[in-house]
């Protein structure tokens, strides 16, 4: 609920931005109109203007619905595309605290997968690391996470970096195996819950690459879902 709430944040400030920009057309238009000045080249270039804010309003909510979709359909998509949408719902959530992604490799891969349940998991993955940089820099010059997109024949691998205070040697072998967060002010559903759909419903698995300098997770699944074409 907590995390649904951060996306419906940025779905709202998404929408602040192309709805007052249509609105300041709207009035534009009717003074330009009222006043005799309303040529057809600027009527032009106001509807073209107000096709592109309609465009990205209609983007941002269906990047929204694919990701709450209930269905687990596999369907043929960019695995870049996908987490730059991620990205956009959780701009708001992320500029709030000053923290930067960046996609260190945005390679098109392309796959048969279950879109949804990919940034699910991802969005567990930076959610996470957004916490970590947090919490250990008062500079926001170094709340920076990097994400980084490769592949194989089979597999495509996602990792998910940043440089926070690690994983403890304590935690490393509960991480995985915990259902609740195993953060104290923690309120998101966990590294457990995260491994388990990449195990059960991608074909895949999420793992601990690196616990500190940088701390590393990394999230595998299969290019062709159950063999899918």
């Amino acid at each position: 609920m907590s995390e649904a709430g951060e996306l419906i944040s940025g779905i709202n400030h998404q929408f602040i931005q192309p709805v007052n920009s249509l609105k300041l057309m709207i009035t534009t238009l009717q003074m330009l109109e009222r006043d005799g000045n309303l040529d057809k080249q600027t009527l032009n270039e106001i509807l073209k203007g107000g096709e592109s804010s309609v465009c990205l309003l209609s983007d941002t909510i269906e990047i929204f619905r694919n990701f709450y979709k209930t269905s687990e359909n596999i369907n043929k998509f960019s695995v870049a595309k996908s987490v730059k949408n991620l990205l956009m719902l959780m701009h708001t959530e992320l500029s709030r605290v000053n923290v930067n992604v960046i996609l260190v490799n945005s390679s098109d891969v392309i796959v048969t997968q279950k879109d949804n349940i990919i940034q699910q998991i991802l969005l567990i993955l930076i959610h996470n690391a957004k916490d970590a940089v947090v919490e250990k820099f008062e500079n926001i010059n170094k709340r920076e996470i990097e994400i980084d997109i490769k592949s194989n024949e089979t597999k495509c691998f996602i990792t998910v970096s940043e440089h926070g205070w690690g994983v403890s040697e304590a935690m490393r072998d509960k991480i995985f195996s915990m259902p609740k967060t195993t953060k104290k002010s923690g309120n998101g559903i966990g590294l457990y819950f995260g491994k388990k759909l990449a195990n059960e419903k991608i074909g895949g698995d999420l793992k601990l690459v690196s616990d500190a300098n940088p701390t590393v997770f990394e999230l595998s699944f299969d290019i062709n879902l159950k063999g899918e074409k």
